[in-house]
């Protein structure tokens, strides 16, 4: 959980990225304990489930906040001089603007 939160408040998509791999890294030892445990009380497959939608939850806001900071990156890169100029032939030259 500190690495997602360290990646969403400085905005760095590799923490973020890091951050939603251990994320399906707990939701696989969740259905562990949940399907292939030999004995689960109810109480315990209660617990699972709400964890389990928590888990959901983080899923989506990760990649919610990936996108976001791909298309923050993209647009930063284009707007910064790395434009496509389109020539007669369809090759692309990338020209730098100061």
């Amino acid at each position: 959980m500190c690495v997602g939160q360290q990646g969403n408040l400085t905005e760095r998509l590799t923490a973020s990225v890091l951050s939603l791999l251990l994320i399906l890294a707990v939701f696989v030892g969740i259905l562990y304990l949940l399907l292939w445990q030999t004995y689960v009380l109810w109480l315990e497959a209660a617990l699972i489930w709400v964890e389990m939608a928590f888990l959901a939850f983080e899923i989506i806001f990760a990649v919610l906040s990936i996108i976001t900071f791909v298309r923050y990156l993209a647009c930063r890169f284009y707007h910064h001089g790395y434009v496509k100029v389109k020539v007669k032939v369809n090759v692309y030259l990338y020209s730098v603007s100061s």
